[in-house]
């Protein structure tokens, strides 16, 4: 185990943790005699920190620590020294471990608690693979601070502590060679203070500011102020109010989003417009702390890390600084205009909902299901062209180079043409944190899933299929169609229809796309 922890830090005196005021407990102990024998013997072998680790996690899991826990803002009392020159000092590591959550009743008494399988066998007639399990975390509790407190042993040496110190780092860190683990981080947090229910500058100062200042990373913060505030943040044009930072963002080491969707739709765009962008982009991790209504690259990111859905379990995976690579895509609309997305595309269906419901968002989120209902009944479809290049001859070698909207498709691209109802291309598992429209989608597996519903149709059906996306049982119904690609091009072939990328409304008419494999490295617990 690596502890579920994020750093450790040694407090002299009677000074307590960074967060004892917080109304997080901390579980107190002393450093046990044999502990800090072993850390002085390993002093001069730090080239091999994880031994030391080792050691130390089976010492932690050996200690016999009090039941008692220290009230808020309690300090321990001083311990006695028998020498003036005896430094006294308190070890603390901060830990978010996750509550064994235990099932009640009979079922839990025959079964324990165990959670399942992570692939749900799906028993209708159409169905020809296994659908991967919407909530893989649903036996797991939420994680929770319960930070450990020793009162180191008196010594006149701290060498034998400094050694414990960079063992649980490189634990912490999950890093063998424990190079990086005493690496400063610095980060820009970037927040959306109107975002969903305007709930993102408590969330930062309640959970993000105070993990992070537990992970010893040093950060910046940016509260945006206007639409467009993010794009304009990352091509470092600073506010004219001077509240935020306008050091360039290529000095950070991360950036961390928290509002929804949105807010990193418009991070990613003005990183676009830079002439650095693709090195900004493989040099910066990028977080996402899910303050808005959708969060569903916030969902995404957690359910493949197998981490519960919530603001703390996202800032725990930055924190950790863990990072995975995430396709992203380009995409390009008839008079020249270029989009990086990240999440998904939707038309027809999809986009007139996420759209055209804003003429009721005073609702929140039911907005969307009124609205998808009103469609469902009047049923309407859209003729267009879809065309799409398949994964099995698509370029390995990196993005597809896409012709001009204005040429013809190459030879082997494949063509559908119909009158569609739905079209919606994911890059991710989730559009949503109760949207699981792509269940076999990965970070980075450099495809578009496309799933496509045409007419005939009936109102039963199209029931059906809408109401089994919250749990990904629609990829299993005859008319529901999922194709795989590296790139594609919509052409509608009448008026009145959107397109919406990433939640965002963008130009009408035409556009083609195509997946940028790896292009960004996300914090996730994902390795990769």
């Amino acid at each position: 185990s690596d502890l579920d922890a994020l750093d450790v830090d040694i407090r002299m005196g009677g000074e307590v943790g960074r967060d004892a005021n917080d109304g997080s407990g901390y579980v107190s102990g002393r450093t046990s005699p044999a502990l800090a024998a072993d850390a002085a013997r390993n002093e001069n072998e730090l080239d091999q920190p994880m031994q030391l680790a080792s050691d130390l996690t089976a010492a932690l899991a050996n200690m016999q620590l009090p039941p008692a826990q220290p009230s808020e803002g309690e300090i321990p009392a001083q311990p006695r020294r028998n020498n003036r020159n005896m430094a006294v000092a308190y070890l603390n590591i901060y830990c978010y471990p996750r509550p064994e959550k235990k099932r009640c009743g009979l079922l839990g008494k025959l079964f324990g608690n165990g959670g399942g399988s992570d692939i749900v066998n799906n028993d209708d007639e159409d169905a020809t693979t296994t659908t991967p399990n919407p909530d893989p975390t649903k036996h797991l509790a939420h994680r929770q601070a319960h930070h450990l407190r020793f009162e180191v042993a008196p010594t006149e040496d701290f060498a034998a502590i400094r050694s414990v110190v960079r063992a649980i780092r490189a634990l912490a860190s999950g890093d063998s060679t424990c190079v990086d683990a005493d690496k400063p981080r610095r980060y820009l947090v970037v927040v959306n203070p109107y975002s969903g229910t305007g709930q993102g500058e408590q969330i930062y100062n309640s959970t993000v500011r105070p993990m992070l200042e537990q992970a010893g990373i040093d950060h910046d913060v940016c509260i945006t102020q206007r639409s467009g505030h993010a794009m304009e943040r990352m091509g470092k044009i600073s506010d004219e109010s001077g509240d935020d930072d306008d050091n360039d963002i290529s000095t950070y080491d991360g950036l961390i989003a928290m509002g929804g969707d949105g807010i990193l739709w418009e991070m990613l765009q003005g990183i676009r417009f830079r002439s650095d962008a693709k090195g900004i982009l493989q040099k910066l991790a990028i977080g996402i702390v899910g303050c808005g209504t959708s969060n569903g690259l916030a969902k995404s990111i957690l359910h493949q890390s197998m981490e519960k859905y919530s603001p703390l379990e996202s800032t725990f995976l930055i924190c950790k600084g863990r990072t995975a690579h995430l396709d992203l895509s380009r995409y390009e609309t008839i008079t020249g205009k270029a989009y990086t997305g990240f999440l998904t595309y939707s038309w027809a269906f999809i986009a007139d909902v996420d759209l055209d419901s804003e003429c009721i968002r005073w609702m929140g989120v039911a907005r969307n299901d009124v609205w998808a209902a009103y469609r469902i009944l009047i049923n309407q479809s859209y003729r267009a062209k879809f065309s799409y290049l398949p994964k099995s001859v698509g370029s390995k070698a990196g993005t597809v180079p896409l012709p001009s909207l204005y040429e013809p498709i190459p030879k082997k691209w494949k063509i559908i043409e119909g009158d569609f109802i739905l079209f919606w291309a994911s890059q991710v598992t989730h559009a949503a944190y109760n949207t699981f429209q792509s269940p076999l989608s990965q970070m980075q597996d450099g495809l578009f899933r496309i799933m496509v519903v045409r007419k005939p149709i009936s109102r039963l059906r199209m029931i059906q299929i809408a109401l089994a996306i919250e749990t990904g049982g629609h990829i299993h119904h005859d008319q529901c169609e999922i194709y795989e690609c590296v790139a594609f091009r919509l052409e509608p072939l009448e008026k009145g229809s959107h397109n919406d990328l990433d939640g965002e409304k963008i130009e009408d008419g035409p556009i083609q796309a195509a997946v940028l494999p790896a292009a960004a490295q996300f914090f996730s617990g994902v390795m990769g």
